[in-house]
């Protein structure tokens, strides 16, 4: 799940409201956090946020386009994926099998999850 603090923070730049200067400063002394699990939102995000970096210090990229670029990145992470566990026994009543079903829902969205 990505960390509230990153989100604004990066909302206030798309919105302007902080430079990219500022916004790399405060991102790079929490960098050890946002990438200690390197599959997490955070990962991926300060990940995007070096990349779009990179592309404009190689010209590759303007500054209204990072900022695009970051919100697509943060509508990207608003989806979340629920998975859970399921026991499935065959006709037999014999064997039971493990199932994993993925829900996606947009936060704050109730997950209406039957009982199967």
């Amino acid at each position: 799940m990505l960390t509230q603090d990153l989100r604004d923070k990066i909302q206030q730049y798309i919105k302007s409201a902080i430079s990219l200067t500022d916004l790399e400063e405060w991102i790079v002394p929490r960098l050890p956090v946002f990438i200690a699990s390197a599959h997490s939102a955070d990962a991926d995000v300060v990940s995007a946020v070096e990349l779009g970096l990179a592309e404009i210090n190689a010209g590759l990229r303007t500054e209204k386009q990072l900022q695009e670029y970051l919100a697509q990145v943060l509508r990207e992470q608003h989806v979340t994926r629920l998975f859970f566990n399921a026991t499935i026994q065959n006709d037999s009543g014999a064997t039971n099998e493990t199932l994993q079903q993925s829900v996606v829902s947009q936060p704050r969205t109730p997950v209406i999850i039957a009982d199967w």
